[in-house]
């Protein structure tokens, strides 16, 4: 798990990797990073509820409920996408939002809930906003595609100036958060839109959806799935993800074969593939917080 520590330098050596490889070649990195630590760090949502079960003393009655509601949510979101596309792309941005700012600040913000969940939710809005005004044209492209709504780079700036003002505004109605951490904060959304500015959206997106949320969320679920050792923890965790994290990809692939490699085909396959699993993840992850604080 040095990759935490050590995820400035992974994600500059990728960037700079980046600038001298074909576009294809950057897809392919791209697609590596979402499929491998990205798709592997949502893979072992269903044995993180059995854990949590246990813990609660859950009847098995209850566990296959619990279950049951995890695949209907995903079959929900693709039914949504495939009706109401608008409001499915919406629902996927703010739920994702909430999600890159849960796992990022889960440690330190707390207080009333309804602060908190909206300064996740705008810093996520945040860090979606950075990534869509930095690849203005190619964002639109993507939106319009799924929802015939086009939109342009004023827009992508609005969204992000709007996110930074509720980000700040949350904050100060947070007390206790270091000013050392925060100017730390501040020096990562400015590492993360310079990085953002000279990759593509596609990489932009799996750089910090792979190494600066999957790793530190697959992190937190080692803590509570193997609490004796971290490392031991990571062997076990990648060996019980294994199967399910091998069919994902392996059905994504064969999508990806049929459809072909064309950037904007693949940005909006990946929109609907994320979307389906992001919403149960997002509900599983949540109940993970409030066992790490108990």
């Amino acid at each position: 798990m040095n990759i935490i520590k050590n995820r400035y330098f992974i994600t500059l050596i990728l960037a700079f990797a980046s600038i001298s490889v074909s576009a294809a070649l950057e897809g392919i990195l791209a697609l590596f990073l979402i499929l491998s630590v990205g798709l592997l760090h949502g893979s072992n949502d269903l044995m993180v509820i059995q854990r949590l079960a246990s813990y609660e003393k859950i009847s098995g009655l209850t566990r296959l409920k619990t279950l049951l509601a995890y695949i209907g949510l995903i079959l929900i979101v693709l039914i949504l996408f495939s009706t109401q596309r608008q409001f499915a792309l919406l629902f996927f941005v703010l739920i994702s939002s909430f999600h890159f700012g849960q796992q990022h600040w889960h440690r330190l913000i707390k207080g009333e809930h309804w602060v908190r969940y909206v300064f996740y939710t705008s810093y996520g809005l945040l860090v979606f906003g950075l990534l869509f005004w930095t690849h203005a044209e190619q964002s639109s492209l993507v939106i319009e595609a799924i929802t015939s709504v086009s939109l342009t780079a004023n827009h992508f700036m609005v969204l992000s100036v709007v996110a930074f003002g509720l980000t700040v505004l949350t904050l100060i109605a947070t007390p206790g958060i270091p000013f050392r951490f925060l100017l730390i904060e501040v020096g990562v959304l400015v590492f993360l839109f310079i990085v953002f500015r000279y990759t593509s959206l596609l990489l932009s997106f799996a750089l910090y959806f792979s190494l600066w949320h999957a790793v530190p969320s697959i992190k937190d679920q080692i803590e509570l799935l193997y609490p004796n050792s971290l490392s031991s923890g990571l062997k076990s965790y990648a060996k019980a993800a294994s199967l399910y994290w091998g069919i994902s990809v392996i059905g994504f692939g064969l999508v990806l074969f049929l459809v072909g490699l064309n950037t904007l085909d693949v940005l909006e396959l990946l929109v609907y593939f994320l979307a389906a699993i992001t919403f149960p993840h997002v509900i599983v992850m949540s109940r993970v917080e409030k066992a790490l604080e108990s």
